[in-house]
Formats: C-alpha cells, sequence, structure tokens
C-alpha cells in the first residue's frame, strides 16, 4: 500500500465514523417520514466503490453496512452470509 493509499485510507474511515453517526439521526428521520412510518419500511446502508481496501471493508462490515464492490463488469455485494445489516 503508498503512501496516498494509507492517506486515503484514514481520511474514508473518519468520514465513514461520521456517517455512522447518522444511524441516530435516521432514526428520527423515519419518525418523522410518514411512508415509513405506516409501513414499517426498514433503511439499510451500504458503502459502494470501484476499490475498496481490506481494511475498509472489515470497517465498513463491522458497521453494519452493506459492501458493493466492482468485479469485472458487475457491481457485487460482498458481505458473507454471517452478516447482520444495521437498520433504521
Amino acid at each position: 500500500m503508498n503512501e496516498y493509499q494509507v492517506k486515503y485510507e484514514k481520511r474514508f474511515i473518519e468520514n465513514l465514523k461520521h456517517y455512522a453517526s447518522l444511524k441516530s439521526r435516521m432514526k428520527k428521520w423515519k419518525n418523522l417520514n410518514r411512508y415509513f412510518l405506516n409501513v414499517h419500511k426498514k433503511a439499510f446502508g451500504a458503502m459502494a466503490g470501484m476499490v475498496i481496501s481490506e481494511n475498509v471493508a472489515k470497517y465498513v462490515y463491522r458497521k453494519g453496512f452493506f459492501v458493493i464492490a466492482q468485479r469485472g463488469d458487475l457491481a457485487v455485494i460482498l458481505n458473507d452470509s454471517k452478516f447482520q445489516p444495521a437498520t433504521w
């Protein structure tokens, strides 16, 4: 991993920590949005990218987000069958 990748990864994880704090905001939003409140729908979070480092993918996975990455010409979900998504 080169210096640029390390800086990018650190910055990405810091940004993700901020977005992970949005979980509490999402709960408030869901309570205000009549559609989600009335039909009891759940919202899920995801992080997608063409190139995702293993450290970032693990961090996102542990926070309950789906990890979506490019594989050839397709976008695939990298989460395994043990994954428990965070819901709002």
